[in-house]
C-alpha cells in the first residue's frame, strides 16, 4: 500500500553536534562557577551564617574538652560576699588568700581582679605584694574605657606599681563577645599595633605561650587597634566543669595545703552580682559563665593544643575549595545518573559526615553551609537547564504534530484554535497539546473502528506477545463469537501465540505450541491452522516499527482464512488420486494379459519386441501413477511429525534401493558421522524422499559406478546435511538450472504435472516429491554437477530438540500409531524456523 506522503514520520534520534557539545560544556562551566559564588553570597549577606553557628555550638557540646585535675578555680561567689561583705574587699584579705595557697606551693595563680587604684591604706599594698612573691601571680590589665586610637599613649592601665613588680606577669583578659554575644574566641594578643599586650593565660607555665600570631582582625570601630593571634575555644562542659572552690573556704582554711602542690590557681568572681558573666555556647542553664573559669577553659585549651580549627582562619583558596569541590563532584556525576535528587541528598550527607567525621578526628571544623548552599544552587541551576532543554524540545516537537495536518482530523482546526487568544504562553503551549491528544485521540477510534471493520481477521500486540487489539473477523475465526463477547475484552490481556494455538491445530507443520513459546517472531508465518469447526487459516506475522531505524515496537498478526482453498485443494488431490488409479489399473491388466500370452503361445522375434516395448511403457506408467500418488502425499500438508533418528532413516532407505542398485551394477557406500541425530519428520514421506534421490542417482549411473550417501549434522548449528553423490554422466550448467527454473512445480498449488523428458538428467516427478517433502520439513536443497563429472544432491534439516524428543515420546506412548489424527496434528511439531541457507523452494 502506498504511504500518504501528508503523514508525519517519526523523528529520527538527532546526533549531537559539534555546537551542542560546546554549549553544554559552557553551560556546565557556567554553573560549576556561579553555584558557589551563590552559596558563599548566600552565606555572607543573609541569615545563613547563623546556622553554621548553631551547628558549631551544637558540635562544641558533642566534643567536650576534658579537663584535667590541677587548675582549681577560686569563685568570689555569694556566700563569700556574704561574710566578708561588699566588692572590692581590702587587699590584705587576697594577701591572706594568696598565703594560704602558697603554703601548698602552686605552679601559679591568676588574679582575675583589677588591681589599678590604689588602696585606701597603703599597708595592705605592700601586704599584698610581700604575699605574691611566694607564689608566682599573674595580674591582668584594665583597658582604658578613655582610649581614643591615640589618647592617653597606652591603652591599657596597669595595675598599682608594687603590685606590678610584684606580679609574675601582666596581660588582657578581654573576653570579646561575638556578633550573636556568645564568647566562642579570644586573642593572643590585643591593642594598638606599638603597644600590643599578650593574653595573660598564655603567660602561664604549661601554656605554650602567646607566640608571634601574623593574622590579625582590626577593630571595627577604626581606632587602629589590632587583635591578633585568634584562639578558638573548647569548653569542658557547662559552668562549674572545672573543680571550683568558695573564696571563703579556702581563707578559712579549710582546704589543707598539700591541696595545692603543683595547681594552677584561677581566682575570680562567679556572683552574678559582681557583672563577671558571659554567655558562651555550653554554659548550661544558666546561660552564662564567669569570667574566670572562661579562663580557666581557655587554658587549658592552650596546653592541650585543643583549639578548633577554624577554616575562616585558613587562606582563601582553601575556603573556596571546601565550598567549590562538593559541588563540582555533583555535577560530574548529575550528567552521568539518573536520579539527581538522590545524588543531591547522598552529597549534602558527604558534606555533613565530612565535617562531623573532621571535628570529631582532629577538632577541623569545616562549616557546611555555605557547601550545602552552593551544592543547592548548582542542582537548582542543572534541573533549570535540563527542564529548559526538555521543554524547548518538547516544543519543537509539539510544533511538529500540531503544524503536521495529519489527515485533518482535527476536532477543532488550527485556526480556530488559534483565535482562542490565550493570554499567556503556557496556556498557548497547553492548548497545542490539547488539540495533538483531541487528534491522537481521534486516529486512535479510526484505526480500532478501521480494524473492528475489516474482513480479514486482525491482531495486534505489543512486543511481549500481549494482545492490545483484535476484530470481529478474528473473534468469529477462532470460534469466539460476536455476540456473546460484544467486544474485544475476550482476547486482549492474553498471549497471541496460545491463543492461536488454543482454538486452532496445525495444518502440515509449521508451528509450535510449546508452553514456554510465547514471544512472536516473523520465523513463525506461513502457518495453516485448523479449527475445531473445520476453518483452516494461514498465520501472517510482522513487526510493527516507530520508524526505519527504531527497533520493533509490537507484532501484527493477520489470518488469512483459507477454509475454500483448501476444499478445493482436497477436491484436487482427490481427483488425482482417482486420475492415478484409472491410470494404475488398465496398464497392470495390460501385463498381466501379456503375460499370459506370452505363456501361453510361441512367438517369434518381431512379436517379441513389441511386447518388450508394450510392457515397457506399461511399467513406465504404472511408475508415473505410483509419483503422481506420492507427489499428491508430498504436497498435501498432512505430516505426521514425530522424532526420527536421522541415521537409521537413511539406511532404510538405501535398503530399499538395493536390488535396483545390483540389477544396474551400482555399489552403495555411505559415510555417515557417529552418534545419533533426532530430526522432527514424517517418517514414511521423508524416506520417499531420500529413496527418490537414490533411484534417480542409481538411474544415471553405470555398471561399475558407486553412489555414496554421507551424513553430517552440527549441534551447535543445529542442523544435519545428507548428501547423495554419484559419479554418473552429470549435467552441463543449463541442465543444472532448469531443475530450478519452474519453482511452481513444486509449489502446493500446482494444477499441471509436466510431461516427463527424455533428457539424461530430466525433471521428473520424483525431484518434486523430493522438493516437496523437504520444504514441509523447513530444510533447502541443493545440487552440484558437472559433464563427466556425476551429480551430487544435498539437502539440510533443522536437528530436534532435546524437549521436542522426550515430549513427542511420550505423545506416541499414550496415543499410539493409531491415535485420533486430529489431536495427533495438535501434537505434532515442526522445527523451529525457516532454512538459513540453500534454496527456498525447489523444481526438479
Amino acid at each position: 500500500m502506498r504511504q500518504n506522503s501528508t503523514v508525519m514520520q517519526q523523528p529520527e534520534r538527532p546526533q549531537i553536534a559539534w555546537r551542542a557539545r560546546v554549549e553544554a560544556i559552557s553551560a556546565l562551566i557556567a554553573i560549576a562557577l556561579m553555584a558557589p559564588l551563590l552559596g558563599y553570597l548566600a552565606l555572607h549577606h543573609g541569615n545563613f551564617a547563623a546556622v553554621d553557628t548553631i551547628v558549631y555550638d551544637q558540635a562544641l557540646k558533642a566534643r567536650p574538652l576534658a579537663p584535667r585535675g590541677d587548675v582549681v578555680v577560686v569563685a568570689v561567689d555569694d556566700a563569700s560576699l556574704a561574710v566578708l561583705g561588699r566588692w572590692p574587699w581590702s587587699r590584705a584579705v587576697h594577701a591572706s588568700l594568696l598565703e594560704k595557697i602558697a603554703a601548698g606551693k602552686p605552679k601559679a595563680v591568676l588574679m582575675d581582679v583589677f588591681m589599678t587604684e590604689p588602696s585606701s591604706d597603703p599597708a595592705d599594698d605592700d601586704v599584698l605584694a610581700r604575699a605574691m612573691r611566694k607564689v608566682p601571680v599573674y595580674l591582668p590589665l584594665l583597658f582604658s574605657a578613655g582610649y581614643e586610637g591615640k589618647s592617653p599613649a597606652d591603652p591599657f592601665v596597669r595595675p598599682v606599681a608594687v603590685l606590678a613588680e610584684a606580679a609574675a606577669g601582666l596581660g588582657h583578659v578581654d573576653v570579646g563577645a561575638d556578633a550573636d554575644g556568645l564568647v566562642r574566641r579570644l586573642f593572643l594578643w590585643e591593642g594598638p599595633i606599638d603597644g600590643m599586650q599578650p593574653y595573660l593565660v598564655s603567660l602561664l607555665p604549661g601554656s605554650p605561650g602567646p607566640g608571634k600570631a601574623s593574622s590579625f582582625v582590626s577593630d571595627p570601630n577604626n581606632r587602629g587597634w589590632q587583635l591578633r593571634g585568634p584562639l578558638p575555644l573548647s569548653f569542658a562542659g557547662v559552668a562549674g566543669s572545672h573543680q571550683t572552690l568558695s573564696y571563703l573556704d579556702v581563707l578559712h582554711g579549710k582546704i589543707a595545703a598539700g591541696f595545692w602542690r603543683d595547681k594552677t590557681v584561677f581566682v575570680g568572681a562567679s556572683a552574678a552580682g559582681l557583672g563577671d558573666q558571659m554567655p558562651v555556647p555550653n554554659a548550661g542553664a544558666s546561660g552564662a559563665m564567669p569570667g574566670v573559669e572562661i579562663h580557666a577553659n581557655a587554658f587549658d585549651t592552650l596546653r592541650q593544643g585543643a583549639s578548633p580549627l577554624l577554616l575562616d582562619n585558613a587562606p582563601a583558596v582553601l575556603r573556596w575549595a571546601w565550598i567549590a569541590l562538593p559541588c563540582w563532584v555533583l555535577l560530574a556525576c548529575l550528567g552521568r545518573f539518573r536520579h539527581s535528587m538522590l545524588l543531591l541528598l547522598a552529597a549534602a550527607a558527604a558534606v555533613v559526615a565530612v565535617c562531623a567525621s573532621a571535628f570529631a578526628s582532629s577538632r577541623l571544623w569545616l562549616p557546611p553551609v555555605a557547601p550545602l548552599l552552593s551544592l543547592i544552587a548548582a542542582y537548582l541551576l542543572w534541573t533549570w537547564r535540563e527542564s529548559t532543554q526538555l521543554w524547548r524540545y518538547f516544543e519543537q516537537r509539539l510544533q511538529q504534530v500540531d503544524g503536521a495536518s495529519a489527515l485533518s482530523l482535527e476536532l477543532v482546526t488550527p485556526r480556530d484554535a488559534r483565535r482562542t487568544g490565550a493570554p499567556t504562553a503556557l496556556l498557548r503551549r497547553a492548548d497545542a497539546l490539547d488539540r495533538v491528544m483531541v487528534r491522537l485521540r481521534t486516529l486512535e477510534e479510526l484505526l480500532r473502528s478501521t480494524v473492528a471493520r475489516l474482513d480479514v481477521a486482525v491482531l495486534v500486540c505489543r512486543v511481549d506477545g500481549d494482545i492490545v487489539l483484535a476484530n470481529d473477523a478474528a473473534r468469529s475465526l477462532l470460534g469466539l463469537g460476536i455476540a456473546e463477547v460484544g467486544s474485544d475484552t475476550a482476547l486482549v490481556g492474553q498471549k497471541l501465540l496460545p491463543v492461536i494455538a488454543g482454538h486452532s491445530v496445525p495444518l502440515g507443520g509449521g508451528w509450535t505450541t510449546r508452553s514456554g513459546t510465547a514471544q512472536p517472531t516473523e520465523a513463525l508465518s506461513g502457518a495453516v491452522m485448523v479449527t475445531p469447526a473445520g476453518r483452516v487459516f494461514r498465520v501472517d506475522i510482522v513487526t510493527v516499527d516507530r520508524a526505519p531505524s527504531a527497533t520493533s515496537s509490537g507484532w501484527l498478526a493477520v489470518l488469512h482464512e483459507l477454509t475454500e482453498e483448501h476444499r478445493r485443494r482436497e477436491q484436487h488431490d482427490q481427483w488425482l488420486g482417482f486420475l492415478s488409479h484409472d491410470l494404475r489399473s488398465p496398464q497392470t491388466t495390460i501385463l498381466s494379459m501379456l503375460t499370459l500370452d506370452e505363456a501361453r503361445n510361441a512367438v517369434d522375434s518381431s512379436s517379441l519386441a513389441l511386447r518388450s516395448r508394450i510392457r515397457a511403457e506399461a511399467e513406465r506408467t504404472i511408475r508415473l501413477a505410483d509419483d503422481l500418488i506420492d507427489l499428491t502425499s508430498a504436497q498435501s500438508g498432512r505430516y505426521r511429525y514425530a522424532p526420527v533418528e536421522l541415521g537409521n532413516l537413511l539406511l532404510d532407505a538405501m535398503d530399499q534401493v538395493y536390488a535396483q542398485a545390483q540389477l544396474r551394477g551400482v555399489t552403495l557406500a555411505e559415510r555417515f558421522r557417529e552418534g545419533q541425530c533426532f530430526v522432527l519428520a514424517d517418517g514414511s514421506l521423508l524416506t520417499r524422499a531420500v529413496v527418490n534421490l537414490l533411484g534417480n542417482a542409481i538411474r544415471h549411473s553405470r555398471p561399475g559406478q558407486s553412489v555414496m550417501m554421507c551424513l553430517e549434522f552440527d549441534a551447535d548449528r543445529r542442523e544435519a546435511v545428507c548428501t547423495v553423490a554419484d559419479d554418473g554422466d552429470g549435467m552441463d550448467e543449463s541442465q543444472r538450472r532448469s531443475l530450478f527454473a519452474n519453482e511452481s512445480l513444486g509449489s502446493s498449488g500446482a494444477g499441471v504435472v509436466p510431461a516427463a523428458s527424455e533428457v539424461a538428467r530430466r525433471r521428473g516427478i520424483g525431484l518434486l516429491v523430493v522438493q516437496a517433502v523437504i520444504r514441509q520439513h523447513r530444510g533447502w536443497v541443493e545440487v552440484d554437477s558437472a559433464p563427466g563429472v556425476g551429480s551430487t544432491f544435498w539437502f539440510g534439516l533443522p536437528i530436534a530438540d532435546a524437549a521436542d524428543i522426550v515430549v513427542d515420546d511420550e505423545e506416541e506412548d499414550e496415543e499410539g500409531e493409531e491415535g485420533d489424527p486430529a489431536r495427533n496434528a495438535m501434537s505434532a511439531t515442526s522445527p523451529a524456523g525457516p532454512a538459513q541457507s540453500g534454496f527456498s523452494s525447489i523444481s526438479a
